[in-house]
């Protein structure tokens, strides 16, 4: 029998080529070879993934699982491919068994806070971003996805500060600046509306159009509110 080592030496050359079917057609020799090697279920999965057969790709996922549960990689896989195919309850099952192995790993914590904002569960995900951030504070992706499932839950004010401080972070993101001008719009600060218009203007000119578009109504209606207050009587 080959060594692990001979038939890892085969599976390098065409994934460094991206030769997603040349990978497989190997990883199905060696699957069949050593059906308990682990390592070979795993390379096998990551072909199927990267030839967009995914379900295939959780078959060898969880038959690498089944032989060796501490691969805190493979279940982020098995995760990042249910997650792929929309099966976010699955995602979440496969991410938290890997976060039993490794606590400290922040993505993985927050693609489970995305999964539940996807299943309209936004205080699970707000707790979850929360645990993020007590690991990294400077995450902007904690606060960014935070920020947006405060949005869906009209909590603006937590909303906004939430968005400051990815902005705080990185003053350049403009889908932030977006999120940010939104929740402003809700909550009726016409002010931090207009920044966020201007700057995104300046940052991506596609993305301010759409923003003004998708609240016209409401920005027409704040201006009224405000120009209503300058012509109101000081009693």
């Amino acid at each position: 029998m080959e060594t692990i080592d001979k038939w890892m030496e085969r599976v390098i050359a065409p994934e460094m080529l991206n030769d997603w079917q040349g990978m497989l057609d190997w990883c199905l020799k060696w699957t069949k070879s050593e059906p308990e090697n682990p390592v070979a279920w795993y390379n096998r999965g990551i072909a199927y993934a990267n030839l967009k057969r995914l379900d295939d790709a959780i078959e060898a996922f969880t038959e690498s699982l089944l032989i060796n549960p501490e691969e805190a990689e493979v279940w982020n896989l098995l995760g990042t491919t249910y997650f792929k195919l929309e099966r976010f309850d699955d995602a979440i099952k496969a991410f938290r068994e890997s976060m039993l192995i490794n606590p400290e790993n922040v993505v993985v914590r927050n693609l489970i806070g995305i999964a539940n904002i996807n299943l309209n569960r936004y205080n699970d995900a707000i707790e979850v971003f929360r645990e993020s951030l007590l690991i990294n504070t400077e995450n902007v992706d904690s606060w960014f996805y935070l920020g947006m499932a405060y949005f869906e839950l009209e909590r603006y004010d937590e909303a906004r500060e939430a968005f400051n401080q990815v902005l705080h972070i990185n003053p350049d993101y403009a889908s932030d600046w977006y999120n940010l001008g939104s929740s402003a719009a809700s909550s009726g600060d016409l002010a931090t509306v207009m920044e966020a218009v201007k700057i995104l203007e300046h940052l991506d000119p596609e993305l301010a159009h759409k923003f003004i578009q998708t609240n016209c109504a409401m920005l027409m209606e704040l201006k009224k509110t405000e120009e209503t207050k300058e012509i109101m009587p000081v009693k």
